[in-house]
């Protein structure tokens, strides 16, 4: 795989950024114990969003790690994670803290997102592969102040 883009996002800070179909986006923890938010939609209608809901329901379970999906309301698949060495990651609750949701999220009605990271050391990455062409947002939790890396490969 060739890295095509990387962002820093400091701790209490976020991005965003567009992940092409196939091209796999890695978020690197490069502190210890980052609480991430992420959020996602298809680049082309911004009303196909991630769902907690279709997520959870779809896979029959809370916690997500390799080989796993992240869905939208519609029941397409937006991501598939193919590497994670966090371990699992929450679809139970909301943004980690008010806040941590990017604000041009929050515009669109997102209150839903993936948390990625918890217990982890630095080094720690998810890896997911983009199903579709995706907006994605991260936030670093503004309680922490850990901060990240953003990896985009082409396959």
């Amino acid at each position: 795989m060739k890295m095509t883009e990387q962002v820093h996002i400091l701790g209490r800070q976020g991005g965003a950024w567009v992940v092409k179909q196939d091209q796999q986006v890695r978020i690197i923890d490069v502190g210890v114990g980052s609480v991430d938010d992420f959020v996602c939609f298809n680049a082309d209608n911004l009303d196909e969003r991630f769902s907690q809901a279709r997520s959870k329901a779809n896979q029959g379970k809370l916690f997500l790690s390799t080989g796993d999906h992240l869905c939208n309301r519609d029941n397409n698949i937006l991501f598939s994670i193919a590497e994670d060495t966090y371990g699992i990651h929450d679809l139970q609750y909301a943004c980690a803290a008010p806040g941590c949701t990017p604000a041009w999220a929050s515009y669109h009605g997102l209150d839903e997102t993936f948390t990625v990271g918890g217990r982890s050391k630095p080094g720690d990455y998810i890896g997911m592969v983009a199903r579709m062409d995706a907006l994605c947002g991260l936030s670093a939790c503004p309680g922490l102040g850990k901060a990240l890396r953003v990896e985009i490969y082409q396959s």
